[in-house]
C-alpha cells in the first residue's frame, strides 16, 4: 500500500475520532437514553413497551353496537356513559332537592361538584338550562283577549264575566258579539241534517242579527241586464244578446239592489215601510265618451247622466230590490256600455257597476 493511500485512512481515523469527542450529532445522531422507572432507586433501565401503544377504553352506554341502521341494541347495565344520567339510588328525592334550596323544576346537579354557571345560567357539555324564574316569566301566558274571553265566560256558564270581558268594546260590538255567543253554542250542538227545527231557528237568530247590521251596510249591486219583459224581483227574461236594438226603441235595464234600506212610513193603502233610492246610468259609445241622453224627469233635456228616483211603500222592510229603468236607445248606429251607481236616502251608495253592452243598428 502506497504512502498516500495510508495517510488518507489516517486524516479520515482522525476526523472520526475528533467528532466522537465533540459530541456531534449531525453526522450521527445517538438514541436519548432509556427513561427510568421513578419507583426504582437503584436507577434500573425500564423496558419499553413492545408494539404501539394501545388505546384508550371508549366509554359507551350501549352493550354492543349496531350492525346495521335501525338495529336496537340494550344499554350496558353496569357502565355509565357521558349521557347516562344518575341511577334511582343517586338520584336526589324532590325534599333533598327542597332542602338544598333547589326547586322543584330545576335538574339535579352532577355528583362529585357544583354545576358550571356562566352569566347566570346553568352551563352543561351540550345544553344550556336557564333559571327556572326566567323560563316561568317566558310561558306565562298573558290575559285573554275580550272576545276570546267572552266566549269562555259564555261556555263555563258565567255571562256577567262575558260582559266585563266585553266593557272596553263599543257598544254596538257589545251587542253583537252578545248576540252572536247564543248562536255559535247552538250551532256547535245542532246536527243540520236531523233537526231541520233547530236548523231554521238558528237561521232565523242569523236573520235578526243581519237585520241590525244592515243600515250600516253599504249597497251591492246584483244582476244588472238589459230585459224585456220584466215581472218582478229576478222574474225577467234577457234581451238576445245578438239582437240589436232600432233607434227609437225603449231600452228597459234591470238593476238588482242589495242590503237596501228604509224608513217607517205610513202609505196610501196601509203601507208600512218606505224605500227611496235613486240610479244613475251613463251612457258611453264605443270610445268610451258620455252619450247626451234624455232627462227621464223631462224628456226636452238631454244629461250627460240619466237619474232615475223611486219612492216605493212596502208592507216592511225588504234586503233585496229591484229598479228597473226604462230609457230610449241612442239614434246613431254602433255600440254602447251603460254602467250603474245607486244610492239611497240614507246617503249609502254602491259602487259604479260592470259596463253592459248593447248594439243599435241603422234603420
Amino acid at each position: 500500500m502506497e504512502w498516500s493511500q495510508w495517510r488518507r485512512i489516517g486524516l479520515v481515523s482522525a476526523c472520526l475520532w475528533w467528532a466522537g469527542v465533540c459530541g456531534c450529532k449531525t453526522l450521527f445522531p445517538w438514541p436519548a437514553p432509556p427513561a427510568l422507572d421513578e419507583g426504582d432507586k437503584k436507577g434500573r433501565v425500564k423496558s419499553p413497551p413492545e408494539g404501539p401503544p394501545a388505546p384508550p377504553l371508549a366509554v359507551t352506554d350501549f352493550a354492543s353496537y349496531p350492525s346495521r341502521p335501525g338495529e336496537v341494541v340494550r344499554r350496558a347495565e353496569g357502565n355509565a356513559g357521558p349521557l347516562a344520567g344518575p341511577s334511582s339510588s343517586e338520584t336526589p328525592s324532590a325534599a333533598d332537592r327542597l332542602d338544598r334550596g333547589e326547586t322543584k323544576h330545576s335538574p339535579p346537579g352532577p355528583i362529585g361538584g357544583e354545576r358550571p354557571t356562566e352569566g347566570g345560567r346553568e352551563r352543561f357539555e351540550n345544553w344550556t338550562v336557564w333559571p327556572v324564574s326566567s323560563a316561568a316569566a317566558a310561558l306565562s301566558p298573558g290575559p285573554d283577549p275580550p272576545l276570546l274571553a267572552a266566549v269562555r265566560a259564555h261556555v263555563e256558564g258565567k255571562p256577567e264575566r262575558a260582559l266585563d270581558a266585553l266593557a272596553m268594546l263599543e257598544a254596538e260590538n257589545q251587542d253583537f258579539v252578545l248576540a252572536l255567543l247564543p248562536i255559535l253554542s247552538s250551532g256547535a250542538a245542532t246536527r243540520w241534517r236531523e233537526d231541520a227545527q233547530a236548523a231554521a231557528e238558528l237561521v232565523g237568530q242569523l236573520q235578526a242579527l243581519t237585520d241590525r247590521l244592515e243600515k250600516y251596510a253599504a249597497l251591492r249591486l246584483g244582476t244588472v241586464a238589459f230585459c224585456h219583459p220584466v215581472h218582478g224581483y229576478r222574474r225577467y227574461e234577457l234581451w238576445p244578446a245578438n239582437t240589436p236594438y232600432r233607434p227609437g226603441d225603449l231600452a228597459q235595464l234591470y238593476i238588482e239592489v242589495r242590503n237596501i234600506g228604509g224608513q217607517p212610513s205610513r202609505g196610501p193603502r196601509g203601507e208600512s215601510w218606505l224605500i227611496q233610492v235613486q240610479a244613475s246610468v251613463v251612457i258611453r259609445d264605443a270610445h268610451g265618451q258620455p252619450v247626451s241622453m234624455p232627462d227621464p224627469s223631462d224628456r226636452r233635456r238631454r244629461v250627460p247622466v240619466m237619474r232615475f228616483e223611486e219612492n216605493r211603500y212596502t208592507r216592511g222592510p225588504v234586503r233585496d230590490y229591484y229598479l228597473l229603468c226604462a230609457f230610449p236607445v241612442p239614434e246613431q248606429p254602433g255600440v254602447y256600455t251603460a254602467t250603474v251607481e245607486v244610492s239611497d236616502a240614507a246617503g249609502r251608495r254602491s259602487g259604479p257597476s260592470a259596463a253592459v253592452e248593447f248594439r243599435v243598428a241603422g234603420p
